[in-house]
């Protein structure tokens, strides 16, 4: 094997591995003379702008700056650790490697839904991360989390979660996807919580794949996620047609959060997830049930629009008020980010 030789190189991302014959970037291979490059700094910034103009699309960092304020740098800083932090690199190349092996449509469907999760992220940390953000500090803290939650999903999910995972993936494999590779793309959309999750672990002392499944329980009982698609489903037509509706998707997965540290810290000690969600079901049920009516009479209305779904937001929220969570949400609202 000559010096330019690449032996193949075993990825590992979201909770799966793959051995995929592939060149090493060159970074990795000469690390110290890319050290003392001259030209270190440029070569660095255009292959950050390259990946992330490729990865996240010709819009990404207009539609960011224009939806947090945050200048171009900082955002590719926060798609930088999202991209680490979402282990997103391995499971591109392991799409990738199926070149010529599956349809070119279904590579691309699979890469189009892991910009969502990275977007998502991205969006998360500017909103919620000091600025400058520290990249290798944000991976430090929400990497091994998120790993976790990955390799521990098919389990923390709800049942219709579940199922519909397993259609999509049904859908991968029988384009040639492999099972380990279309299982993990079936799911990405579920990673996109995992750091509220973490945050909330870190402030409960719990194990993060505890939060989660109580995370995952308290939307599958409560059809947040049904809820979530609906609002995805709103048109975007217009810029704030576009952004409305990102406000409201968000909202919900801030108040499924807040409503998530409620439920972990008002349960015993050591209690299951499963536990937790059923106790605090059943002491606030009046306030469920009125919250599950009004999701019944919103999907008997017809069709959808943003007014409806806003009032089935705004439902959610009095729920988390009515139970006692409200008062995290505003302190947390009111503390500066970390």
């Amino acid at each position: 094997m000559t010096d330019d030789a690449v032996a193949p190189v075993r990825y590992v991302a979201l909770g799966d591995s793959y051995t995929i014959g592939t060149a090493v970037p060159p970074g990795e291979r000469f690390p110290e003379q890319l050290e003392r490059h001259s030209l270190r700094r440029e070569i660095i910034a255009t292959r950050i702008a390259n990946d992330l103009v490729n990865r996240a699309g010709t819009t990404f960092l207009f539609r960011l700056g224009d939806e947090t304020g945050a200048a171009a740098d900082e955002i590719a800083r926060a798609y930088t650790a999202a991209r680490e932090v979402t282990g997103l690199r391995g499971l591109w190349a392991a799409i990738e490697e199926l070149d010529g092996k599956v349809p070119a449509a279904t590579q691309t469907a699979m890469l189009l839904r892991s910009r969502i999760l990275l977007e998502r992220t991205t969006r998360w940390l500017l909103r919620h991360r000091r600025r400058p953000l520290d990249i290798a500090e944000t991976v430090a803290r929400y990497g091994p989390g998120a790993a976790a939650v990955a390799e521990a999903l098919s389990t923390l999910l709800g049942p219709s979660a579940i199922e519909e995972a397993k259609a999509r993936a049904r859908v991968l494999t029988d384009d040639g996807v492999p099972a380990e590779l279309a299982g993990p793309v079936s799911r990405l959309v579920s990673l996109v919580p995992v750091p509220d999750q973490v945050e909330i672990a870190a402030a409960s002392g719990l194990d993060v794949t505890s939060v989660a499944e109580t995370y995952f329980g308290l939307g599958e009982r409560l059809e947040l996620q049904w809820l979530r698609d609906r609002i995805v489903g709103l048109p975007r037509d217009t810029r704030w047609a576009a952004m409305a509706r990102a406000a409201l998707r968000d909202d919900v997965y801030a108040e499924q959060a807040s409503l998530t540290a409620h439920v972990v810290r008002s349960g015993a000690n050591g209690q299951p997830a499963r536990e937790l969600v059923e106790s605090w079901l059943q002491q606030n049920a009046a306030a469920v049930e009125r919250s599950r009516q009004v999701l019944a009479d919103i999907r008997s209305g017809g069709a959808l629009d943003l007014a409806r779904l806003s009032v089935a937001v705004r439902e959610l929220r009095n729920l988390i008020q009515s139970s006692g969570a409200g008062q995290l949400a505003e302190e947390a609202a009111a503390a500066p980010p970390s």
